[in-house]
């Protein structure tokens, strides 16, 4: 996890660097997904996702599509020290609906981290 985090956090910050240099949006996310589409393809030797997995997919690439785009068009104004966490506090979200949808169990020192990480939430959004 802390190389995916890592990883995640680099790249946010390149999207940046790419919007400094003139990109918009959109073209990073193109090149962003064209890659993304070469990995798949060169490690599994083709592009055919199972039809199980095709209809969830679509559905997540739209809204991740979504979410990418007003990010970028806000790092194209604003300030990545605060956009960038602003943005990821959707692992909050994500434990809440958890929680709410498949009934999964929050420990205590699960639920006191959420609660630490929805003050840093608001903190951050009124900064």
């Amino acid at each position: 996890m802390l190389l995916a985090t890592a990883a995640a956090g680099v790249g946010n910050l390149l999207y940046k660097v790419g919007l400094m240099a003139g990109s918009a949006p959109e073209t990073l996310l193109t090149a962003q997904a064209w890659l993304a589409t070469l990995f798949v393809w060169y490690s599994d030797g083709r592009i055919r996702p199972p039809a199980a997995g095709f209809r969830y997919g679509a559905f997540v690439g739209v809204t991740l599509l979504l979410a990418f785009i007003a990010l970028l068009n806000g790092l194209a104004v604003g300030a990545a020290s605060v956009l960038i966490p602003v943005a990821q506090r959707r692992f909050v979200f994500t434990a809440v609906l958890g929680r709410m949808l498949f009934a999964e169990t929050l420990s205590w020192r699960k639920r006191g981290g959420l609660v630490v990480a929805a003050a840093a939430m608001v903190t951050l959004e009124f900064s």
